[in-house]
């Protein structure tokens, strides 16, 4: 019952994201915007749905899905040295989907080509400067994998720097500010995301005791269901994929069974109208968003993580 809404909402939001796959002038496939009309490269959307429709193609036998992901894959892979130069590029959400890609193709035996350039690429690529907390677990797994395929010191180290950074952010009843020093800027949605990647973490070998900082996320669930109500990013879509994916991973089906229900009747009005919030605003109108939002890079993700919520179950 739980998987089966869960794959009914996949699917509804996989649905749009593949009508945003474009065509380009140079031939190549690019993920469109479709508020801003381009494809939004400095940021993640691409990577993540390129991953999305990578393993979510071959799970439901789609070869249609499954072969645009490795085109849009190798789109991203050929302008990946002039896209890591534009202002503002999310080296970790990328490296980090990248990872998750190269994992997927080489545990499965897929296009081997791509994985060996995927790999060289996240070797050649820097991690970013961003100091924020809930980008640490990703660039902490980022260093993994790098470590895992050196075997050089140097990237264990950044690993244990992104462990410690995420503890001195740790308040003592568990919840995780998203800047250092601590007191700056606690909000839900961020706090989760750490705790997911985490999780995350975990579930590649990791060994990482949550049970606090996720007993906390527990306890301050609203009656309704809503888990991002609090700091910023409140209402935004960013945290749901990742609270999925947790409490999938984690074995929680009373929270989740409440959580898909809280999304159930929201997520449909939130595609409709391109926005990024679970509210019923025309997302053109960016109403409450920064600069720096973007359709298509929040629903990739919330794709992506809620696909990896369903390879949880």
């Amino acid at each position: 019952m739980i998987k089966n809404s869960l794959n009914e909402m996949i699917k509804e939001i996989l649905d749009t994201c593949v009508k945003w796959v474009k065509l380009g002038e140079d031939e190549q496939l690019r993920f469109i915007d479709p508020i801003d009309g381009e494809e939004i490269s400095a940021h993640y959307g691409a990577t993540h749905a390129a991953v999305s429709f990578l393993i979510y193609g071959e799970k439901i036998h789609n070869d249609n899905v499954r072969e645009m992901g490795d085109k849009l894959m190798d789109s991203i892979l050929k302008r990946w040295k002039s896209s890591i130069n534009l202002p503002g590029f999310h080296n970790d959400f990328n490296n980090f989907a990248l990872c998750v890609a190269w994992d997927y193709l080489n545990k499965n035996n897929k296009n081997k080509k791509q994985a060996k350039k995927i790999k060289k690429l996240v070797l050649e690529t820097p991690d970013s400067n961003n100091p924020t907390v809930n980008w640490f677990p990703m660039r902490w797994y980022v260093n993994i994998m790098r470590y895992r395929w050196t075997g050089k010191e140097k990237y264990k180290s950044i690993c244990d720097k992104c462990r410690e950074n995420i503890k001195n952010a740790t308040y003592k009843d568990g919840f995780i500010d998203d800047r250092l020093p601590v007191g700056l800027s606690f909000n839900l949605q961020y706090d989760l995301a750490t705790v997911a990647v985490m999780q995350y973490l975990r579930s590649i070998g990791e060994e990482i005791d949550i049970s606090l900082e996720f007993g906390a996320l527990l306890n301050i669930v609203a009656p309704d269901g809503d888990i991002n109500y609090l700091g910023r990013g409140t209402n935004q879509i960013f945290a749901w994929g990742l609270w999925v994916y947790l409490l999938a991973s984690a074995g929680k089906e009373e929270q989740l069974q409440t959580a898909l229900d809280y999304l159930r009747d929201r997520i449909p009005s939130m595609l409709k109208n391109n926005n990024i919030m679970l509210n019923k605003w025309p997302g053109q109108e960016k109403y409450m968003w920064w600069d720096y939002h973007y359709s298509s890079v929040y629903t990739a993700h919330l794709l992506f993580w809620l696909i990896m919520a369903e390879n949880q179950m």
